[in-house]
């Protein structure tokens, strides 16, 4: 009843439309920090060394150099003074990525603390509330940004700016609880093929504008727009609202939604229709996400397998997702040419795999995209660099972004509302560590097979998982629809 509520609202109007927009701001605000600093911060370094030995670790060379100038190194970073006549009076070669190692080391580590401090708290506060003061505190952090009193605020800010970045994972819980289920897969997409947009725009922006300071304003500019969007346009799930026995609110929110939309008077008539069953579709809810736990989780009979299911194919996509892409940033020499090629190929697969699973399903499309992408790969190991490599990598790009894409979309609906944040913030924790262990695997020359074969085991793995294509969103575990229907209070 509560998706035909919903699509009573219309749910494809002007509420939609506005969090669509939303869903194409928001990435620009995590994205920014770690690759804006990558390619335009000018913080103060010590990582020079004399020119006829730029090939050699900066490890292997510092102290002849460092003990030989000590004074003048000294004055450098105490005073923070451009690096650029001190690198000519001495005719060597500096480096400026220390710093920036260190804002993405702790922007990522904010990102994984994000889910330990905020993944339950939807399932308990409601989505919106939570969603709401991250957007507080990310516009909070981006005015921070702009500020820039030190290397050591900087670093805190990262830090504290990765773990807003759960705010996204809110933003997919939202869209599959509030938008038609078709257009909810393909708004999902969307929102991770953002990265890709973004990464595109932060490329053309260096090679042309290349300042800092404007691409910070505009950051802000952007996180003040989600704000605003999301005060003025933005409601708790309905969903959600109607499984914690507030029903009278959830009612509330539709309506708003129809306001917005301009469908009052056939949600209305709708509404009253059907009056009886909206206010007793949730009877047999038994609201438990304020006490359920991962472990709780896992001693789930009913959700066990599908939690370890997906949490390893979370894991393994992740790590051949940065695998592959890590791989076809060393295809061509020019570094913004290359990112523009591999941004290219997400946008396309994310997008592509977003629309074909309302078609053929969740788990066909996902079978099919990582077998696909794990071939490539292996056959990608044999040759050797050239045209038919490139075409295979990219082809292999394809598959495992698809099905990344896929598991945001799969692991938002295959888990009841109860326990929804929490696992899918679980399941994105798994995603975070695969980013951070893939360096184990690819400093070797087996690494393509090794990849491979990992993708294809997903494959293999998701043969077994249920479709969700079709299947109605539960809002409780059945272990709690159980309990409810043997009470006293049920009967």
């Amino acid at each position: 009843i509560m998706d035909i509520a919903i699509e009573a609202t219309n749910s494809k109007g002007k509420y939609q439309i506005m969090f669509w927009l939303q869903i194409i701001l928001l990435p620009f605000t995590t994205l920014i920090i770690v690759a804006g600093y990558a390619f335009l911060t000018k913080a103060p370094t010590i990582l020079c060394r004399p020119k006829d030995m730029s090939s050699v670790p900066f490890s292997k060379c510092e102290m002849s150099f460092y003990c030989k100038h000590k004074n003048t190194f000294d004055m450098i970073i105490d005073k923070k003074e451009s690096i650029d006549n001190f690198a000519l009076e001495y005719d060597l070669y500096c480096e400026n990525n220390f710093y920036n190692s260190l804002i993405s080391s702790f922007f990522f580590a904010g990102c994984i603390a994000g889910v330990f401090i905020w993944s339950k708290l939807p399932d308990i506060y409601g989505r919106y509330e939570i969603y709401k003061w991250l957007l507080y505190l990310n516009l909070f952090i981006q005015l921070n940004f702009l500020l820039r009193i030190n290397i050591y605020h900087l670093i805190l800010t990262s830090f504290i700016s990765g773990t807003t970045t759960y705010s996204l994972n809110i933003q997919n819980i939202l869209v599959i609880e509030t938008f038609e289920r078709k257009v909810a897969s393909i708004a999902m997409s969307m929102m991770n093929a953002g990265y890709g947009i973004v990464g595109i725009f932060l490329g053309l922006y260096c090679l042309s504008v290349n300042n800092l300071t404007i691409l910070l304003v505009l950051n802000v500019v952007i996180a003040f727009v989600c704000v605003v969007l999301t005060l003025v346009y933005l409601t708790e799930s309905p969903r959600w609202l109607n499984a914690n026995h507030r029903v009278k609110e959830a009612v509330a929110v539709l309506k708003q939604m129809a306001e917005i939309n301009g469908t009052s008077e056939q949600f209305n008539k709708f509404y009253e229709e059907n009056k009886s069953l909206v206010l007793h579709s949730n009877e047999r809810v038994n609201i438990h996400g304020t006490k359920y736990t991962v472990i709780d989780i896992f001693k789930m009979k009913s959700q066990r397998w599908t939690l370890i299911g997906v949490m390893y194919v979370f894991f393994t996509i992740a790590v051949c997702f940065y695998g592959i892409f890590i791989t076809l940033n060393t295809i061509i020499d020019n570094f913004y040419l290359n990112s523009f090629l591999v941004f290219i190929a997400e946008i396309i697969a994310e997008l592509g795999s977003g629309f074909l699973v309302n078609v053929f399903g969740r788990v066909r499309v996902t079978v099919i995209a990582c077998n696909l992408g794990g071939v490539a790969f292996i056959i990608s190991g044999v040759l050797k660099k050239g045209m038919v490599k490139t075409v295979l990598l990219f082809v292999a790009s394809f598959g495992i972004a698809g099905a990344l894409n896929i598991m945001y979309i799969y692991s938002n609906e295959v888990f009841p509302l109860t326990i929804r944040a929490m696992t899918f913030g679980f399941l994105f924790l798994f995603s975070r560590i695969g980013g951070v262990v893939v360096p184990l695997f690819i400093n070797n020359n087996v690494y393509p097979y090794i990849l491979g074969a990992l993708a294809i085991s997903c494959g293999i793995v998701f043969v077994f998982m249920k479709e969700t294509k079709d299947m109605e969103l539960e809002d409780e575990v059945p272990e709690a629809k159980v309990e409810i229907a043997a009470s006293n209070d049920y009967k």
